[in-house]
């Protein structure tokens, strides 16, 4: 998502880094029009809890706004409901009709040595969702941490309100826009490339860490498969904005 943000934010706003180093994630918005500034923050959906930060100055950025923007709403109780809804295939489909049989095959196989799980248990849901669940063999941990759920946590104890950028059927609908074909050449590149994706992590999380935005930029530019699934999977680098509105 900061692959589809970074052009057209850089191309509107004149924006100035939030903290003091020239590389950050956190960046303010402000200009000509705007009363009060707002207030960026790319996350990465899961993280392991030895690599997490919380950079003070976004702490800082929560206290100041009015109101805390997510990819999606957070704070709705009836999201997750939608999103399992969504994220089931047609009836009459599934995954074993989708994929050939050689490659639903080699992907099960895939799933039982690297997740210890049989693909059977997702055959009624899309693509993506294999896809989403295959990015969690990219952690070497046993605990992962949400930077969601963090922002969640820091609005509800301020009394912030708490929004969706998207809602969830907008987010499907670009991933139902990826067609099967696509999809499962995407998924099956992952299997047959484990350690190349895994490497390609690994230089995502290093120049995250880094707050190189230049370099996440490069990155996402060079991957093949950062225009797909990307957004749905927890190595997406995504948009968190804190909006400071005029009262």
């Amino acid at each position: 998502m900061l692959k589809k943000l970074l052009p057209c934010l850089l191309s509107l706003f004149g924006f100035i880094p939030a903290a003091s180093a020239q590389q950050s994630l956190l960046w303010k918005v402000s200009g000509k029009g705007m009363q009060q500034p707002s207030y960026i923050f790319g996350t990465m959906h899961m993280m392991c809890k030895s690599d997490y930060f919380m950079p003070p100055a976004v702490k800082t950025a929560v206290q100041k706004a009015d109101t805390v923007y997510l990819e999606l709403d957070m704070d709705d109780p009836f999201m997750l409901i939608r999103v399992g809804q969504l994220s089931q295939l047609p009836e009459g489909k599934t995954l074993d009709k989708i994929f050939p049989p050689k490659d639903y095959a080699e992907l099960n196989r895939f799933f039982k040595d690297s997740l210890n799980m049989d693909l059977s248990v997702l055959n009624g849901f899309k693509p993506f969702v294999v896809m989403a669940m295959m990015a969690k063999n990219n952690f070497k941990c046993k605990t992962l941490l949400s930077y969601e759920e963090d922002f969640v946590k820091m609005a509800k104890a301020q009394h912030k309100e708490i929004k969706g950028l998207e809602t969830p059927d907008q987010q499907m609908a670009a991933v139902d826009a990826i067609s099967e074909k696509d999809g499962v050449k995407m998924i099956m590149r992952s299997v047959r490339e484990t350690k190349e994706t895994n490497l390609e992590f690994q230089e995502m999380l290093k120049l995250y860490k880094q707050q190189n935005l230049n370099g996440l930029y490069k990155l996402m530019e060079k991957n093949k498969d950062l225009d797909g699934y990307d957004r749905c999977c927890s190595i997406n680098a995504t948009a968190t904005g804190y909006r400071r509105s005029s009262k």
